[in-house]
């Protein structure tokens, strides 16, 4: 196995170079000599004697091949030594090996390097200044920006105003929520079984790591390189532990829904909350609320109909399927799918992203904004395929001529959240947004701090 057709990573005019010529009749001593040798030349002292005696036979080839990709693509001002850290961990974890299909182990391994990272950021032009002080009044609704500094225009907190209006929006989103699930009377709900959602769970995987760009899989930290199986973390939202913590962060979720939504009455507007200042205020009134006789078991029950995810991993899929009267079963595969995504996409968002949620008034944006924009598109993209395709109708819906997803479910979910994504994206372009949400590269996201 010598040269290759160069792997090129979707529209970015990445392509990049595959030649194992160096590496292609070594015997597994010979591969481990390779490897350690080119280690040494590209760091000095850099010895990797004692992890590479760790691999198996596979595991010597898979690094032998990777480091051969390495040294012929690596471009100047690369982090050597980051980048053989990183294709230690990935070889002792990934199942790719030379030949397989589609380039998957050319992507995997040039992925892992953190080359690909590199290009692709090193591609993107930085942000004007006009932007970013566009970008700041959607990030933050309570301020404008004056050319000189930033300044409140927000007066004091209703707080009678603001507890009137959550309370009355999110007893109204609750008790919808139940009833959506609310059988006929002497009818019992059915449950998918989580068999089916795990068989999904491994298609969107393989789905979002090798058909939706370069991005996802760029990030050498991520999941899709570190051994993460999306079907193996998979559990029911009827195990979920209703404690407190989970009680209120629904709360606190569902309360950027009611209090930008024009469906409640923007209570948040009326109030002059302002995100950055009212925090506190907005965690006491949701505390207040869950005391509510009976808010408690509606919300726990709530959380046992709701996809959810945690940061171990954990992502929970509803089983119970609703009433017929509610949704249709085509309807419902395709929720399913959707909600799937969502959830796997809040596991490979970067940690570095995540935290600016913090740093803006509206942190929904980042926290289930940017998401459910991402989702949609790589929703739309599989829809359409899945449309053309009978074999993939039953490999992800288990139906093989399935009508078409609702139109809203092929457009970015999460109300103001969801549109201040699309707004900010559309300002600064999808590579930018998907730059910060996949590597952490924020600085493309326009934030002032």
């Amino acid at each position: 196995m010598g040269p290759q057709p160069n792997v090129s990573f979707g529209q970015t005019g990445i392509s990049l170079k595959v030649d194992f010529t160096p590496v292609a009749s070594l015997s597994k001593e010979q591969s481990s000599t390779y490897v350690k040798e080119t280690c040494l030349k590209l760091v000095p002292g850099k010895d990797v004697s004692r992890r590479l005696s760790t691999l198996d036979d596979e595991g010597q080839l898979r690094m032998a091949h990777a480091m051969a990709l390495y040294e012929s693509n690596r471009v100047p001002g690369s982090d050597d030594a980051q980048a053989i850290e990183w294709l230690l961990k990935w070889g002792r974890l990934s199942k790719a090996l030379p030949g397989d299909s589609g380039q998957r182990f050319e992507r995997e391994a040039l992925s892992a390097s953190g080359l690909v990272k590199r290009l692709l950021i090193n591609g993107l032009a930085p942000l004007t200044d006009k932007t970013v002080a566009e970008l700041e009044s959607i990030y933050s609704p309570a301020y404008v920006s004056t050319g000189t500094g930033t300044v409140r225009k927000t007066p004091p907190l209703k707080i009678g105003l603001l507890r009137n209006g959550l309370f009355r929006g999110l007893t109204q989103l609750v008790d919808g929520q139940i009833a959506y699930f609310e059988p006929g009377k002497g009818v019992k709900l059915q449950r998918d079984s989580m068999d089916w959602f795990k068989e999904q769970a491994t298609h969107v995987q393989d789905y979002v790591k090798f058909e939706c760009g370069p991005y996802p899989l760029a990030n050498p930290d991520s999941g899709l390189l570190t051994g993460y199986e999306l079907s193996t973390h998979l559990e029911s939202t009827e195990a979920v532990q209703l404690n407190d913590r989970r009680l209120l962060g629904y709360l606190l979720n569902r309360a950027q829904v009611v209090g930008y939504g024009s469906a409640y009455g923007k209570p948040f507007a009326t109030a002059d909350f302002d995100g950055l200042r009212d925090e506190d205020a907005l965690y006491d009134l949701m505390g207040e609320l869950l005391r509510k006789p009976g808010m408690r078991d509606k919300v726990g029950r709530c959380l046992q109909l709701t996809g959810s995810h945690s940061s171990d991993g954990t992502i929970r899929m509803n089983p119970v399927i609703p009433p017929e009267t509610s949704i249709g079963r085509t309807e419902l595969r395709w929720n399913q799918l959707r909600t799937l995504i969502h959830e796997f996409l809040h596991h490979l968002s970067h940690p570095d992203f995540n935290d600016k949620a913090d740093t803006i008034g509206h942190g929904q944006i980042i926290d289930e904004g940017f998401v459910d924009m991402i989702t949609a598109i790589i929703f739309r993209q599989l829809a359409d395929e899945i449309g053309k395709k009978p074999e993939m109708a039953e490999r992800f819906l288990r139906i093989k001529e399935p009508a078409k997803p609702s139109a809203r479910q092929l457009t970015t979910g999460y109300a103001e959240a969801g549109k201040g994504a699309d707004q900010i994206t559309g300002k600064i372009g999808q590579d930018r947004a998907y730059a910060g949400f996949f590597l952490g590269a924020t600085k493309f996201l326009g934030f002032k701090k």
